[in-house]
C-alpha cells in the first residue's frame, strides 16, 4: 500500500519529504527486505533530496544483510559525495558483518574509521570486537578493548 501511495504522489507531482522517503526505504530495508525496491527509492531520494545518514544506514544494513558487501561498501564511500560522515550505526554494521565472515582485518579497518571520523565507539562496537577477539584468544586486543571500555565509560 505504501508504494502505491508513493506512486500516486509521484504521478501527481507531489514530492514527498526525505522523512517519508526514508520511512518507505525502511519498509524495504527492514520490514520487507527488497533490494530492487529499496534501490528504486534510493534513486528517487537522490533525484529530489540529499540523502542523510538514515538513508545510508538503511541501504548499508540491507545490503550487508543480503551479503552484498561490495555494494554496501559503495554506499559507504558515497557518504563523501554528499559531504556526510558515516554514522556509527553503519560502521558497526560493517564491523559485525566482517566479524561474521571472520574478516578481522576489515573489521579492524572499520573500527579505525570510528576514530578517523571523530566518532566514539559504543557498547555494540566494543562488545562485538571483544567477543571476536575472545574467540581468537587475542589477549592483547582484549586488554586494549577493556581499556577502551573504561576510557569511553562503557559498562
Amino acid at each position: 500500500i505504501a508504494l502505491d501511495i508513493y506512486k500516486e504522489m509521484k504521478s501527481s507531482s507531489v514530492v514527498p519529504s526525505l522523512q517519508i522517503l526514508n520511512n518507505l526505504l525502511r519498509h524495504y530495508s527492514e520490514i520487507k527486505p527488497n533490494i530492487n525496491k529499496a534501490i528504486q527509492i534510493f534513486q528517487d531520494i537522490t533525484g529530489t533530496h540529499t540523502p542523510d545518514n538514515t538513508t545510508f544506514d538503511l541501504m548499508i544494513t540491507l545490503l550487508l544483510n543480503q551479503n552484498k558487501f561490495q555494494n554496501a561498501v559503495d554506499f559507504y564511500v558515497n557518504h563523501n559525495k554528499v559531504e556526510l560522515t558515516p554514522s556509527l550505526k553503519s560502521i558497526n554494521a560493517f564491523i559485525s558483518y566482517c566479524i561474521s565472515k571472520n574478516d578481522t582485518e576489515n573489521a579492524e579497518s572499520y573500527f579505525q574509521d570510528i576514530f578517523k571520523y571523530n566518532l566514539t565507539p559504543n557498547q555494540t562496537t566494543i562488545d562485538s570486537l571483544l567477543n571476536h577477539y575472545k574467540i581468537l584468544n587475542n589477549q592483547e586486543k582484549i586488554k586494549e578493548l577493556h581499556s577502551m571500555k573504561q576510557k569511553y565509560n562503557i559498562l
